[in-house]
């Protein structure tokens, strides 16, 4: 006996002790205690919603976003495409005010990706779940029902179908000349 404790004893709670700490790394590295990968935020995902997953590329995608211990799936994706004029004017204000937001179906790409991408859980900055009757809900079920040609642009000095003119923001200034 070693200060009152047996070899044997000591022994045994050594080995008891690594074993909670591998036990409790793997599950930390699983996941299980994060909600996600190691250090990641857990996000939910609402499957009876579209999410827009913002990504620390700055890139946003709208789908159907789940998250499991370790990967993040998100699928039925689509995506904003500015697309500016062919011509200029030489006025630059005025040219960005004519750029149109056009909302893409991820697919038809030239690498002809499907439509099931999977992200790094730890590249995800936040979902947001977004309304049935917001604008790219809208959007995304005009595709559904009518295909790409349904949302050929959403011309950012448009009007909506509100009359409200909208920038690139998809903020709305219902105070239109001659009205």
């Amino acid at each position: 006996m070693v200060g009152g404790i047996s070899m044997k004893g000591a022994m045994i709670t050594l080995i008891t002790v690594v074993a909670l700490a591998v036990i409790g790394s793997i599950l930390w590295a699983t996941g299980v205690f994060s909600g996600g990968s190691a250090g990641a935020v857990g996000f939910g995902g609402n499957q009876d919603h579209f999410q827009a997953v913002f990504l620390s590329n700055g890139q946003v995608y709208f789908g159907q976003f789940s998250q499991h211990p370790g990967s993040a799936t998100l699928s039925e994706i689509y995506y904003l495409q500015v697309q500016q004029p062919l011509q200029t004017s030489g006025n630059q204000q005025a040219d960005q005010s004519q750029s149109e937001l056009k909302l893409i179906k991820l697919g038809n790409e030239l690498h002809g990706p499907e439509d099931v991408m999977r992200v790094n859980p730890d590249h995800i900055l936040f979902v947001e779940d977004l309304k049935e009757d917001g604008r790219v809900v809208q959007a995304i079920r005009r595709y559904e029902q009518n295909g790409p040609d349904a949302n050929s642009s959403s011309n950012t000095n448009s009007s909506d179908s509100s009359g409200a003119n909208t920038d690139s923001s998809g903020n709305s200034d219902s105070t239109q000349s001659g009205q």
